[in-house]
């Protein structure tokens, strides 16, 4: 009997793995169509000398929205007309690689404000803690001659994201929880902004209407995932700009 009830959870195991497998599979393809579809928005607003510039990943490009309509950089252009908008932004970008954009900037230009947004992707492939640190050390360094505002902003609990199966869950809501106390106690040692989107899982509208905060790839946001985002981000700029 004991077999026989060993043999049956394994069988159930084994469903349970192919099919989140696939599940996770036709997701990253949709993901993978919303990435070659959208390009980063920006604005040019020739009137003024006013600039901001975004770098960071593909929430920073706006990816999960419909033409960039309901994105970050759309509703900073709408708020704050007067302001061109650069986006350096790229889809899969690490902070490793925010450090590419930070270093394509033209050493004379200088911008009203910086925000970095990225950390989604070292969350979900585990980048250290210390190499995480390093990084953000060197790229405030870039960054300093540019602007006096840098504000940083991470992506909400990556462990909440339907994408993943179940168990991966918590393991990615304490991996989120680990990048976000680093960026906190970096930002205050550095005097710089860290805007937190984290939302305890019991608490989060990600977890509670998937269907309607993420996008059909069910990792990135939708234009109403950005827009809980953005209620934090906006009064943070319209104190800086």
């Amino acid at each position: 009997m004991n077999h026989l009830i060993l043999k049956i959870v394994i069988v159930l195991l084994v469903i349970y793995a192919v099919g989140a497998s696939v599940k996770f599979l036709y997701f990253l393809r949709i993901s993978k169509n919303l990435v070659d579809t959208t390009t980063p928005f920006q604005y040019s607003n020739s009137s003024t000398t006013k600039k901001l510039l975004i770098l960071g990943d593909s929430t920073a490009v706006g990816i999960g929205t419909n033409n960039n309509i309901g994105s970050i950089p759309q509703r900073i252009m709408k708020d704050f007309p007067l302001y061109s908008i650069e986006n350096k932004g790229v889809s899969g970008a690490k902070f490793k690689d925010v450090l590419t954009q930070a270093r394509s900037i033209e050493p004379s230009t200088t911008y009203d404000a910086i925000l970095v947004q990225a950390g989604g992707n070292d969350i979900v492939r585990f980048t250290s803690e210390k190499k995480l640190h390093k990084e953000l050390v060197e790229l405030l360094e870039l960054l300093k001659p540019h602007s006096e505002n840098i504000i940083f902003v991470a992506s909400g609990n990556v462990g909440v994201a339907p994408i993943f199966p179940k168990p991966l869950h918590p393991i990615y809501t304490s991996q989120s929880k680990k990048v976000f106390s680093l960026l906190s106690n970096f930002a205050q040692e550095k005097n710089v902004i860290f805007i937190d989107l984290y939302i305890e899982p019991s608490q989060d509208v990600f977890k509670k209407e998937p269907q309607v905060y993420f996008a059909p790839d069910k990792f990135h946001p939708s234009a109403e995932g950005y827009g809980v985002w953005y209620s934090k981000i906006a009064p943070i700029l319209k104190e800086k700009l």
